[in-house]
């Protein structure tokens, strides 16, 4: 039966944007789920769901491009105490395309269209931004996105810093941390544009 609410007012809740609502009950009926072996109806999916709901009710309040700006006038130390202190394991949701998969990049990695630019850089001639890494995550890497994929996904912040190689700001994500976003109700709540398509949850055969 908690399973059972999860699926349906869970559901319900998470699409109208009542995200603690919605936590409450998916994270009990993923608890259900696990304790009873996985052998419920829409099990996999009351998972999901579940993952999606923890990230909704934990996200950064502050933007990316806020804490690029905070980086780049802040000690490299200070920075990371800070970080660790305060943004680190905090929930961000990026919607982006693939530009290069590991097999194309440079860095051997999935690679998206998406800059985090500080305000105001777009003016300079060197501007400050940072790009997000996805090495080794893997709600992007088990997808098997191909170049020009849109996707949507959330995960959990867990570096962000400078790299002298690259020349640029690296923003990491914990690896296991990374949802497909499935239900566009959820995001049209938090001012998301409708009609947003995602990958496909499963990874491709083809």
């Amino acid at each position: 039966m908690v399973a059972a609410t999860g699926w349906t007012e869970g559901i319900t809740a998470l699409e109208a944007g009542k995200f603690d609502h919605a936590h409450q009950l998916l994270s009990a009926a993923a608890e259900a789920v696990d304790a009873l072996g996985g052998g419920v109806e829409h099990a996999d999916e009351i998972r999901h769901t579940a993952d999606e709901a923890a990230l909704l009710v934990d996200l950064l309040s502050d933007t990316l491009e806020s804490l690029l700006e905070e980086a780049g006038r802040t000690s490299p130390q200070s920075w990371a105490t800070r970080f660790d202190n305060i943004y680190k394991g905090r929930a961000v949701i990026i919607d982006a395309s693939i530009t290069a998969t590991p097999e194309n990049s440079r860095w051997n990695r999935f690679e998206l269209d998406y800059l985090v630019l500080a305000p105001g850089e777009s003016a300079r001639g060197d501007p400050r931004y940072a790009r997000i890494d996805l090495s080794g995550f893997e709600a992007v890497t088990l997808a098997r996105g191909k170049v020009g994929d849109r996707i949507v996904f959330g995960g959990r912040l867990d570096s962000f810093q400078y790299n002298t190689e690259a020349q640029e700001w690296l923003i990491r994500l914990s690896p296991q941390s990374g949802v497909l976003f499935t239900h566009q109700k959820a995001l049209e709540a938090l001012g998301w544009p409708s009609g947003v398509r995602n990958l496909e949850k499963e990874p491709r055969t083809d």
